[in-house]
């Protein structure tokens, strides 16, 4: 933490962190929206470029559609065109 901040971070601010992020609500998080939109812009490209890259497939329900990738491996589901 210290390395990251460029700074020492004394034993109770770091606990303090630590308490914060494994907490079982999460880590409060707050980000202005110019920063989060300046996030979404330096990440645009490789993200796109991870969508576009990847096999997806469309699986139809009663009610609603829905795209899935390739990544996540479902144990007792059979998906003939993934070669499971």
């Amino acid at each position: 933490m210290s390395q990251g901040h460029g700074r020492e971070v004394p034993i109770a601010e770091a606990e303090r962190v630590w308490e914060d992020i494994t907490s079982s609500e999460g880590p409060q998080i707050t980000v202005a929206g110019d920063e989060h939109l300046g996030v979404l812009a330096s990440t645009y490209d490789q993200a796109t470029e991870m969508v576009y890259g990847r096999s997806w497939g469309r699986s139809r329900f009663a009610r609603h559609t829905l795209a899935v990738s390739d990544a996540p491996e479902c144990g007792h589901l059979v998906w003939p065109h993934f070669g499971r």
